[in-house]
């Protein structure tokens, strides 16, 4: 019998899981020695660390298969009973080891309602572990393909584009982003845009609203991290106008379109100046409906930022504090 297990994770690995789930519920599996399938996620330290004790829970008495980011990130982490495979090509990779009678490879895109239109990611953000997994080289998903995956996918549900950085699509092929949109306006479905840094975002907003006026851009998540340009600079992050960053994300919810924004709390620069600005920005757009994600620092870097000087149970306090901005009821849905 084959189980699944996959620790906390980001939304592109829960879809996999998701993925690797139903695969498993189309075919016929007791007669396979008990062994897991094991879904890795490395956003950041909390992360990296809870995939790496799940797979030494699972495997001191059975047979793991690791997908996700982990084998990428960490292809020298040697465990028992442990076969690693790289994120790319994991479908395959268990096709070929379980061969079930319906393969993982050709499970349609209706099922999952998922568009990866790129992959890797050109940023060099100072936290984030996602790189070591999926490489800094951008490969953008042709635009036939897209196409096609489109074509072939559920037409009465909203389908998820997605991507490290879903706004880059197109720079490595010198395509422009708004051939993708034009693409999108022809089609009869809606669509959510996952995973768009602050930059691209603002780059792309006037193809992007272009979509918001048909209709057909119904969600979109965008990774801003903090509302204080100085402490985006430590982070590696692209620095915004956030006035203008405001202004934009108040005429998609004019529009109704739901915006999920990412953010970060107790960077190692950020002292309780920037704390209040973080708090007052999240106000400011809690106001307006949006959504948040909020993760708490954790990775140890090889950095030369210095930590404010603000000792852990301060931080707790700022993060709790973060936090329940985050959870102020809206008023404007």
């Amino acid at each position: 019998m084959i189980f699944l297990q996959q620790n906390s994770a980001c939304n592109r690995r829960r879809r996999e899981a998701n993925k690797i789930e139903l695969w498993l519920s189309m075919n016929e599996h007791s007669h396979i020695e008990d062994c897991y399938i094991f879904v890795s996620c490395i956003f950041d330290g909390q992360h990296e660390n809870e995939a790496r004790d799940k797979i030494k829970e699972l495997s001191k008495n059975n047979k793991v298969y690791v997908v996700g980011c982990f084998p990428d990130a960490f292809p020298n982490d040697v465990f028992p009973n442990v076969k690693m495979h790289s994120l790319f090509g994991f479908g395959k990779f268990l096709d070929d080891t379980f061969g079930l009678t319906v393969p993982l490879e050709s499970l349609p895109n209706n099922i999952v309602n998922n568009i990866p239109i790129t992959s890797g990611c050109t940023w060099n953000c100072a936290y984030c572990a996602i790189k070591h997994g999926v490489g800094n080289k951008l490969i953008s998903t042709p635009i036939s393909k897209i196409d096609q995956m489109i074509e072939n996918s559920s037409k009465n549900e909203t389908l998820l584009l997605s991507g490290e950085d879903t706004g880059l699509w197109g720079i490595d092929c010198n395509q422009p982003f708004s051939q993708l949109t034009d693409l999108l306006k022809t089609k009869h479905t809606t669509f959510a845009f996952d995973n768009m840094t602050n930059e691209m975002f603002m780059i792309n907003f006037d193809s992007l609203m272009e979509l918001v006026n048909l209709n057909k851009l119904v969600q979109i998540t965008v990774g801003l991290q903090h509302f204080d340009n100085y402490v985006l600079s430590t982070m590696n992050r692209p620095e915004v106008d956030i006035s203008k960053f405001v202004e934009a994300i108040k005429k998609l919810r004019e529009k109704n379109v739901t915006v999920v924004v990412y953010l970060m709390c107790n960077f190692p620069s950020e002292t309780r100046q920037h704390v209040e600005i973080q708090i007052e920005g999240i106000k400011t757009l809690k106001r307006m409906g949006v959504t948040f994600c909020l993760f708490n620092f954790h990775r140890k870097l090889n950095t030369n930022i210095p930590f404010a000087d603000i000792d852990l149970e301060v931080r707790k306090k700022h993060f709790h504090e973060v936090f329940m901005a985050t959870q102020l009821t809206p008023l404007i849905t």
